[in-house]
Order: C-alpha cells, then sequence, then structure tokens
C-alpha cells in the first residue's frame, strides 16, 4: 500500500510495508518497588531461612504472601527469577548487617588500633562455623550467575553496591589517620571480603587455618 508522503512534493508517494499478522505483545513490569513485588521477595527469603532452596514451591510463596499466582507471574518472568533475586537480597541484607558495622567504627573511631580491632572483630565474625552455611550459599549464588545472564547482572548490581558502601567508610577511616593509606581503599575492600568469603576454603579442607592467622591477615591488609 502506498501512503503520501507529506514530506516531498504534492502528489508524491513513497512505499511502505504493510504489517500483517499479530503484533508481539511487549509485558510492562511494575517497578521494582512495587509493593506486590516486594511482599513476594519477602515471603520468598522468610521461606528461605526455614527451608532449602529446592523445596520451597510457589504455592508456598504464595501462600504465605497472600499474593495470587497471577500477580507472581506479572512482577518475574517466572519462579525461578523470583527465587533468584530472594536470594540475591537475602544476600545483600546479610552483608548489609557487616557494612553497617564498618561505617559506624569509621564515624565512630579516632584511634587506629581501635579500629583495626572493631573490624577484625566484625569480620571474624563472619568467619565463624556458624557462618558456614552462608559461605556455602553464596558459593551456589555466585555459581548461579555462570548460566544465568539476569541473574549475574543482579548479583553483580548487589555486589558492587556493597563494595563501595565498604570502600566510602574506608576512605573515611583513611581520611582519619587510623588505617593506612598504602593501599587504596578498593583494594582493601576486595581483600577483607575475599579473606570472609574464603574461609570457605577451611569449611571443606582438611588442614585449617587458626581465626588468630586470619585476624592476622586482616591486620595486614588495614596496618
Amino acid at each position: 500500500m502506498a501512503v503520501r508522503n507529506k514530506r516531498n512534493a504534492p502528489g508524491s508517494f513513497e512505499s511502505k510495508p504493510v504489517q500483517s499478522g499479530k503484533a508481539r505483545v511487549v509485558r510492562q513490569r511494575k517497578p521494582r518497588n512495587h509493593k506486590t513485588r516486594q511482599k513476594l521477595l519477602e515471603a520468598a527469603q522468610s521461606l528461605l531461612r526455614k527451608n532449602e532452596r529446592s523445596d520451597i514451591t510457589s504455592a508456598m510463596v504464595l501462600e504465605y504472601s497472600g499474593i495470587s499466582r497471577g500477580s507472581l507471574y506479572y512482577h518475574f518472568a517466572d519462579f525461578s527469577e523470583l527465587m533468584g533475586e530472594a536470594e540475591i537480597g537475602r544476600y545483600a541484607k546479610l552483608a548489609e548487617q557487616e557494612i553497617v558495622k564498618i561505617e559506624r567504627a569509621a564515624s565512630q573511631t579516632s584511634d587506629g588500633a581501635s579500629f583495626v580491632e572493631q573490624i577484625v572483630a566484625i569480620i571474624g565474625q563472619v568467619q565463624s562455623d556458624t557462618q558456614r552455611t552462608r559461605r556455602l550459599d553464596q558459593a551456589c549464588l555466585i555459581a548461579q550467575s555462570k548460566t544465568n545472564s539476569h541473574f549475574a547482572s543482579l548479583l553483580a548490581r548487589e555486589q558492587s553496591r556493597i563494595t563501595n558502601r565498604l570502600i566510602s567508610a574506608l576512605i573515611k577511616a583513611q581520611s582519619k589517620g587510623v588505617i593506612s593509606t598504602s593501599n587504596d581503599p578498593l583494594t582493601i575492600a576486595v581483600l577483607i571480603q575475599a579473606c570472609s568469603f574464603g574461609r570457605i576454603i577451611d569449611d571443606i579442607a582438611g588442614m585449617r587455618l587458626r581465626p588468630v592467622d586470619w585476624d592476622n591477615l586482616i591486620k595486614k591488609i588495614l596496618i
């Protein structure tokens, strides 16, 4: 079919193809902070605290949240996407607890030795045997990102947010002279997290480092 091209001279035409068949419907999702979406995530995270991921079903999440199945698939592509985001959110909330403590120490402490001891104590809690399951869960999150690009993107975003919060706290500590400025804050932030997560090697190995050895390593990074 030819349609008149108003931009050309009177009487001139340009050819435009006529589309046939059904138009592709693009589903519009609600904002990430929509209350229904958040209720679904909170329900999934609550269930994750008490159950293994493989044991949780969509029916359990819907019953716990009181949300309809249609709403679940309106806000998430599928149940796996919901659970993936819930797992990342749970990981981020746990990391947030340590970040807040480090930020508080950076703001309130003026003595270098005291600051380092506080950081060592915070990281020591993360490395404790009681946190073994948490470290294994974190390893599973990283493994999932290998085959799921959407999941990998979400995990990268949360990890970057956590690292940037830690960098800001370390910059403040360096500006107050409570830790060394010989290493840049990014390097320190990544190494601290690597040491915390690295305890997973001890979790599965026959030979284990003493807690004091981990503590001394953290001190060398900071001092």
